[in-house]
């Protein structure tokens, strides 16, 4: 019997379509995926749209010179995107216009340069800066990488001249100034420094005339005639008329400040001495009516004029001590006057003054040593002075410190000091390194002496007198005569400036070789032996004697101070003798 058949399945109907929300789900989903891939450059669009904005602004106030509103601008700037190019130009712009740190300008600009955004004004401003930190090399490279035309525009021409001073080519660097300065005429400020260049001019009609074109700008009322009005209040031929006219001008500038104002008197009592009693007293009348923070320039004045009894005798003591800005004249007051006991005494109890710890401490060291005689405590207080600048950060404190030591005798503290004003001051290194140089020469210390000379000509290796200088020592020590004599060999015939000096050293070379035909022959080449040092002058007579020429020798040996020479320059002095 067969089984009934299954039921159909029933159907049951569904509700209307709904086509939208197949949209609404694939709509949402693409943009989903475009939002994906389109959020990364919207934001970056938005990013570099307000960098730009506040860039902008920034580029207004820089031009308006309203600082604060331009460092809060570009600090918005760097918060929506620091490496946009129009924010770096901005920053870079302003560290140029306010003379920022050039290290820091430097970097800026280099970032411009990864950017392709460097003009020809940003690679002149580059070799500047590099010029500044005393980096002849990479100036030099800026400056290759100027266009011909750019190199001959006077900013060019200007670093070019600093170039040529940084190398020491001093003859060359003047040359070169002058043609930059010749390229604008009728610029007040170009002719001013022309002028200023003819007036070390050797013939007097181009002085003269200098001399006119400075009372031809001192009329004016901008920097230039405020220039040429305290030269010409400086100049030693200054009559009492041309002071008087000198005082009209300042008077009537709009920008007279005290420091041009005090050298036009200055310059009137020097052409008018018999007036100088009348003018300091109507300058101390003005100066009872200054306040204290604007009293500072008047008193140093002061000072110059050799009058610290009426700086000490103008108020109590305590105006002075209770006071940053007036207890240095005070201090240089008291000290012209010889009352270092009075400044001990005062400094030893220093509660209330407003002065640094290191700031007492070399104060305390000068006192010490002129009332001692001698240099224990004086060397006791500079080091702790010198801890206290940081070993030299402090440059200012820190440079008084080392000449203080030097001008005291103390040569290994002052050596100490340059040598860490050498590294902790970079503006200044060279001239540091000069004068550690110059320590080691005084404490008779040959290594020193051979290291710092090395130093120099490593960081200056295109200076003609440092490279001289190291042959020199090298010789006269008997240091590496063989490789200092190749490198002198390899040198070209000098002219010009220290040719005497190279002279002297082919002499010294041909002298420690054992060849005295070769010494002789170049000792006939020295020209002005006064040109040499008291050392090198010593070494010179020496090497005559030894050559025969025993009279000549001793003539001029007899009138070389023996007391700063080395010991080997002494030995060539005594074969002299």
């Amino acid at each position: 019997m067969s089984s009934p058949p299954s039921p159909a399945p029933v159907e049951i109907p569904g509700g209307p379509g709904k086509p939208w929300v197949t949209w609404l789900l694939t709509g949402s989903l693409l943009l989903g995926i475009a939002s994906w891939w389109l959020w990364t450059p919207f934001k970056t669009g938005v990013r570099n749209f307000m960098a730009e904005h506040h860039a902008e602004k920034a580029e207004a106030s820089l031009a308006r010179k309203e600082w604060t509103e331009v460092q809060h601008a570009i600090l918005k700037a760097e918060y929506w995107q620091r490496d946009n190019p129009r924010v770096l130009r901005v920053i870079a712009d302003y560290l140029i216009t306010t003379n920022g740190p050039p290290s820091s300008t430097l970097h800026y600009l280099r970032t411009l340069e990864d950017e392709n955004q460097l003009t020809e004004d940003d690679r002149i401003e580059m070799a500047r800066l590099h010029v500044q930190l005393q980096d002849a090399a990479s100036a030099e490279d800026a400056m290759s990488k100027l266009s011909p035309d750019a190199r001959e525009t006077r900013p060019a021409l200007e670093v070019a001249a600093e170039m040529h001073r940084l190398r020491g080519d001093l003859i060359l660097a003047d040359r070169t100034l002058r043609r930059a300065l010749k390229l604008d005429p009728n610029d007040r400020m170009c002719r001013l420094r022309l002028a200023l260049l003819d007036r070390r001019e050797p013939f007097d009609e181009i002085r003269e005339q200098a001399r006119k074109t400075l009372w031809e700008l001192a009329s004016g009322d901008d920097d230039a005639a405020l220039q040429a009005i305290e030269h010409l209040a400086r100049d030693a031929a200054l009559l009492p008329s041309e002071a008087q006219r000198l005082l009209d001008h300042i008077s009537r500038h709009p920008a007279q400040t005290d420091a041009v104002r005090l050298a036009v008197l200055s310059g009137f009592i020097r052409s008018s001495p018999e007036r100088k009693e009348q003018i300091v007293l109507g300058e101390i009348e003005r100066m009872r009516e200054l306040k204290v923070e604007d009293l500072a320039p008047s008193l140093f004045w002061l000072l110059q004029q050799g009058m610290p009894q009426h700086l000490v005798g103008m108020h109590p003591r305590d105006y002075f001590t209770r006071s940053a800005e007036i207890i240095e004249p005070y201090l240089q007051a008291l000290a012209q006057l010889g009352r270092w006991q009075e400044i001990e005494q005062m400094l030893s109890r220093p509660a209330g003054m407003p002065v640094s710890e290191a700031y007492i401490a070399y104060w305390r060291a000068r006192a010490t040593w002129k009332i001692d005689g001698e240099t224990t405590r004086a060397r006791q207080h500079l080091l702790t002075a010198w801890e206290a600048t940081g070993q030299g950060r402090n440059a200012g404190l820190a440079n008084a410190c080392a000449a203080l030591a030097e001008q005291a005798g103390i040569w290994d503290a002052a050596a100490r000091f340059y040598k860490d004003l050498a590294e902790n001051q970079p503006g200044s290194r060279i001239s540091m390194l000069e004068k550690l140089h110059e320590m080691a020469r005084h404490s008779r210390d040959v290594e020193a002496l051979l290291e710092s000379a090395s130093t120099l000509l490593e960081l200056r290796p295109e200076n003609q007198r440092y490279l001289h200088e190291f042959i020199y020592v090298h010789l006269v020590t008997g240091q590496s005569i063989e490789t200092i004599r190749k490198r002198l060999e390899a040198l070209p015939q000098g002219s010009g400036r220290g040719v005497d000096e190279e002279r002297l050293c082919r002499a010294l070379s041909a002298y420690r070789m054992g060849n005295l035909d070769e010494m002789r022959h170049h000792l006939v080449t020295i020209a002005d032996p006064q040109s040499l040092s008291a050392g090198q002058r010593a070494v010179h007579a020496g090497l005559l004697s030894i050559s025969g020429r025993v009279g000549e020798a001793f003539a001029i040996a007899e009138r070389i101070p023996s007391g700063l020479l080395l010991k080997e320059e002494r030995r060539f002095l005594d074969r002299a003798l």
